[in-house]
This record gives structure tokens, C-alpha cells and sequence, in this order.
């Protein structure tokens, strides 16, 4: 089984010591994994379905597009280690996520209000001039 080099590995493991990181063959990709056992041993990491079976998903490491599809291949490094890093982070401080995300939902619905604003402001001129148009007399009584 194809793994990640060391120095990789113990980065990962300071962030929690059941991660490893594992090329799957079937995907083509590598993952972000973690253990379920206690002492995993190097047979686990040796047959992909004992760590297949002994082990979670945390991440798999490539290329998203805008809707958060896999679209490529993606080499491990340290960008890698910086978004398990934030995501150990994010699940270890669940109130400061929750604030993150209520102030970004809070800037999308000004944001929105704002463009809603412009758009009536828009219309209501449109109308306004357009009940206002001069109307021609052409004459008679």
C-alpha cells in the first residue's frame, strides 16, 4: 500500500495522532484517514480492506470546482496540512464556526438587501417617469 512519506505523517499526526494518510487506488486519490482502533497494526495499513474497515474518512486531498466536485489530482503538502489543521480547528471550537458562518450569512443577506434596494429605487423611478410623461392635446373642446 502506497503511503504518505514520514515527515508528512507526523505533521498530520500533530494535529491528532489516529490520522494517516493513504493513496486509494480505486479513487486515485490520496486521503486524510482516521483510525477507529486504538492500535492499528502495520498489517492494517498494508491490506486496503482492513484499513478500509478500520478506519473513517476525514478528507480526500484534491482539486474542487465551484460546486465541490472533485476535478484533478492534488499532491500532498502543506496546504493540505493547513485545511486538516482548520478543520481539527473548526470541530474542536464548534461556537467560533457558528459565529464565522452567522456573520457571513449576516454580510449575504445585507449584501442582498442592498441590491434589492437598488433594483425598487430603479423600478419606482421607471414608473414614476412613466406616469409623468406630458401627454399631447391635440385639441377639440
Amino acid at each position: 500500500m502506497r503511503m504518505a512519506n514520514l515527515g508528512f505523517q507526523e505533521e498530520l499526526q500533530c494535529c491528532d495522532p489516529r490520522f494517516f494518510a493513504v493513496w486509494n487506488p480505486k479513487k486515485c486519490r490520496w486521503q486524510i484517514r482516521l483510525w477507529n482502533v486504538a492500535h492499528p497494526t502495520s498489517w492494517d495499513l498494508k491490506s486496503m480492506d482492513s484499513w478500509l474497515k478500520k478506519s473513517q474518512l476525514h478528507h480526500t486531498v484534491c482539486f474542487r470546482n465551484d460546486e465541490y466536485r472533485d476535478v484533478g489530482y492534488k499532491p500532498l503538502d502543506q496546504r493540505t496540512l493547513f485545511t486538516i489543521r482548520k478543520a481539527v480547528k473548526d470541530s474542536e471550537n464548534p461556537e467560533v464556526t457558528a459565529r464565522e458562518v452567522d456573520e457571513h450569512n449576516e454580510k449575504i443577506m445585507l449584501d442582498s438587501d442592498k441590491e434589492v434596494d437598488l433594483i425598487c429605487n430603479d423600478l419606482a423611478k421607471r414608473l414614476w417617469h412613466l406616469n409623468e410623461e406630458p401627454t399631447i392635446y391635440l385639441g377639440g373642446n
